[in-house]
């Protein structure tokens, strides 16, 4: 059996959270935040929040927080082989997902409001036509003989 491939690139790890959480370290009290890793090990990390700068940068383009997180659109994307690649390679493949997440962020949304707007709405409903009426137009139409219908309009030759 091979061993298991790591997967390459970046992935999103979940959105930013920018509460905060206060611990004790060396006798001072500093705050972080907490980044949970979606996937099957599923990690919590606590890290230094991001400077109101980088904060502010990460709507326009990915920014670099610490290890190998990225924080982009207020989404926390974990890139640990960034270093192999060019600058501008890595801020396109950071970028790929999470507009791909919010596409289907989007998409999911547009859905929902549709399907919701469509429960509004009444349901059509069709009369069957009465006996009497179906007894006096089938035959005539038919000269009183079963007849295949043809989709074609009047007038169309036969092939």
């Amino acid at each position: 059996m091979r061993g298991r491939r790591e997967p390459r690139g970046p992935r999103v790890a979940s959105r930013y959270d920018p509460s905060r959480i206060q611990f004790n370290v060396d006798g001072e009290m500093k705050d972080f935040i907490l980044v949970s890793t979606r996937g099957e090990a599923g990690s919590r990390m606590y890290i230094l929040p991001p400077s109101q700068e980088q904060h502010s940068a990460q709507q326009d383009k990915p920014v670099h927080i610490t290890g190998g997180l990225w924080l982009y659109h207020d989404y926390w994307v974990s890139m640990e082989d960034a270093h192999t690649y060019r600058e501008d390679d890595a801020v396109l493949l950071i970028k790929r997902p999470v507009l791909q997440d919010e596409r289907e962020l989007a998409l999911a949304r547009q859905e929902a409001e549709t399907l919701s707007r469509l429960g509004e709405l009444p349901m059509a409903t069709r009369e069957a036509i009465p006996d009497e009426v179906r007894m006096f137009v089938m035959p005539r139409r038919t000269h009183g003989r079963p007849r295949l219908v043809d989709s074609r309009p009047a007038g169309s030759p036969r092939s």
